[in-house]
Parts: C-alpha cells; structure tokens; sequence
C-alpha cells in the first residue's frame, strides 16, 4: 500500500503581494455585500463611501491604516506567510 503525502506550495513574495493588491482593488472597487442594513450604513459611514446597493466599497487607505493600528496579536493579514505559519504553528 502506498502512503499519501501531501505537498504544499506557497506563493512567492511577488504573488503575495500582487494577491493583497487585488485585494485592495476588490475592496475599494467592488466592494463586500453586507446583508444587515444597520451593519452596511454603520460600515459605510466609517468607510466613507455609500451601502446603497448592499455593498461598502472600503478605500485601500483605510484598509491600510486599520492595518497599521490593528493589535499585533490579531493577525488581520497574512504578510509573507508569517501571521499564517504563527498561527498554525510553524516556525514563520
């Protein structure tokens, strides 16, 4: 009986940062869909930008800046697979 092993490939730095462009991009652009009408005016109005249409389109500025200030202990993005391999106990 042969044993499965299973392989993992990581990105490189290029494509993580181009992924966390798009990111930006999507967010800013298209926007995320919030169901709860409170939620969406509350995150639009902190966004800057409108919930009309379901959506809140988020300035990359602010996704930045929330970035920034966010608490080190909350990993609220995986930068070059390190909060990533932390989290799930690698060595990062």
């Amino acid at each position: 009986m042969s044993q499965v092993v299973p392989r993992l490939t990581v990105l490189s730095a290029d494509l993580i940062s181009q992924v966390y462009a798009w990111s930006l991009e999507i967010l800013a652009n298209i926007g995320v869909r919030v169901d709860s009408p409170r939620a969406g005016d509350l995150l639009a109005r902190g966004a800057g930008g409108s919930g009309e249409d379901g959506r809140v389109r988020i300035p990359a500025e602010l996704v930045e800046w929330v970035l920034r200030v966010a608490p080190p202990d909350h990993d609220a993005l995986v930068e070059r697979g390190e909060a990533w391999s932390r989290r799930f106990g690698g060595t990062g």
